[in-house]
């Protein structure tokens, strides 16, 4: 029995080396954008839903097929498709409720911002 287990053992913890020779995927290069201080506007989805004024730390998520990004805090845009997540601190957000989303996005605020432009 102790042959037995050694040997499940050792096929538990090789296993996974002999039996993937697959190629490593190709790494693409993502752009990301850091921004401080934004304002957002496009079309899509977004939480937190309905109108929030924001005072203190609050999550905030949007994906957006046609949108505008301007980051103030350093000084960017970003035009088109992207994902954005963030802790806004000070701030306004509008989105449509959860149940008619997709819809407008609009949103500006301070605090530290991901935005991932789809390429």
């Amino acid at each position: 029995m102790k042959k037995v287990m050694a040997l499940f053992i050792v096929l538990v913890l090789f296993a996974p080396i002999t039996f993937t020779h697959a190629k490593p995927p190709e790494k693409t290069e993502q752009n990301v954008t850091i921004s401080f201080v934004i304002e957002v506007d496009g079309s899509g989805y977004s939480i937190p839903a309905k109108t929030n004024f924001i005072l203190g730390k609050k999550v905030v998520l949007w994906y957006c097929d046609d949108a505008t990004t301007h980051s103030y805090v350093p000084e960017t845009y970003v035009n088109g498709s992207q994902i954005g997540v963030g802790i806004m601190i000070v701030g306004a957000w509008k989105a449509p409720r959860l149940l008619m989303q997709p819809g407008d996005i609009s949103g500006m605020g301070l605090g530290i911002f991901f935005i991932f432009p789809n390429q």
